[in-house]
């Protein structure tokens, strides 16, 4: 994975603690939720940053991953 090295990207282990594993779907769940752990820090005032989710190996082949807005 290649980070964005923009001032404004959350970077692992000092602003959120770094997460990975499998999500797995159950037939006709559309939803589930992933929790990202934030650290404190003591040194900012304010905070602006972003981090972004990065899926892959959506099985099986039939599966489908979309860009759908709640």
């Amino acid at each position: 994975m290649q980070l964005d090295n923009s001032k404004n990207t959350a970077t692992p282990g000092l602003d959120y603690e770094h997460n990975e594993g499998i999500l797995i779907f159950e037939a006709q769940e559309t939803i589930k939720t992933i929790n990202i752990a934030i650290l404190e820090r003591s040194d900012l005032e304010k905070r602006d940053e972003s981090f972004g989710i990065q899926l892959f190996d959506i099985t099986p082949a039939g599966a489908k991953l979309t860009k759908k807005a709640f």
